[in-house]
């Protein structure tokens, strides 16, 4: 509810919160055990700002896991092309492309594949002068063999 420690207070050396941020729960149902390497590849610190926000796993009172991520208010490319009637801005789509290439370029370096990459897996947040786009279910991406 407040928000994940993003912030270092350096005189403090104190890690602070971000503030609330609105999350979504990705439910995994085909996830019985969830092993550490699996929890790294879903929470890995994301250097070049392309891949969604996750700030961690937790379990359902069913003992189903979820993925707790930011809730993105667009949605997917797909609701996102709806809801501007498929209006774009060549600049946009630009910024678009150049961001899913440099996410999918991220998860290559790690010896990995998105291997499922599609509309709904673009989460797009329209800021005020541009466009956020992120790829979602990077944890759920296989080794490159």
């Amino acid at each position: 509810m407040e928000g994940p420690r993003w912030n270092l207070d350096e005189e403090a050396k104190i890690w602070t919160r971000n503030g609330p941020i609105k999350i979504i729960l990705k439910r995994l149902d085909n996830y019985q055990n969830i092993n550490q390497e699996f929890a790294n590849q879903v929470c890995t610190p994301d250097c070049c700002g392309s891949l969604a926000d996750v700030f961690g796993i937790t379990k359902d009172p069913t003992s189903c896991y979820m993925i707790v991520m930011r809730f993105y208010e667009n949605g997917n490319l797909y609701s996102y092309l709806d809801e501007s009637m498929g209006i774009l801005c060549w600049r946009d789509i630009i910024d678009m492309l150049w961001t899913i290439s440099a996410g999918l370029n991220f998860i290559h370096e790690q010896n990995l594949v998105h291997g499922h990459l599609h509309g709904e897996n673009i989460l797009i947040e329209n800021e005020m002068d541009s466009i956020d786009t992120k790829i979602s279910d990077t944890g759920l991406h296989g080794p490159v063999d």
